[in-house]
């Protein structure tokens, strides 16, 4: 079952979580995860920053900061 859509708005901070299915790994190699940290680093010079960070093999976890509402 789904989650209800994310409240947005200026100024907003989301503790945002992704695990795999049935808890199983989402990322598979070193380079899985480095291929995510590039992907978010791309996020952030879109106003959008990522202010803490965790990554485990089986889930990463994240703090969003939005500045401005798309």
């Amino acid at each position: 079952m789904g989650r209800k859509p994310r409240v947005e708005f200026q100024g907003a901070i989301y503790h945002v979580i992704k695990r795999g299915n049935n808890r199983d790994y989402i990322f598979q190699e070193r380079e899985d995860k480095e291929d995510f940290l590039k992907c978010l680093e791309a996020a952030n010079e879109e106003d959008t920053l990522a202010n803490k960070m965790s990554l485990r093999n089986s889930h990463a976890e994240s703090i969003y900061h939005n500045d401005s509402l798309n």
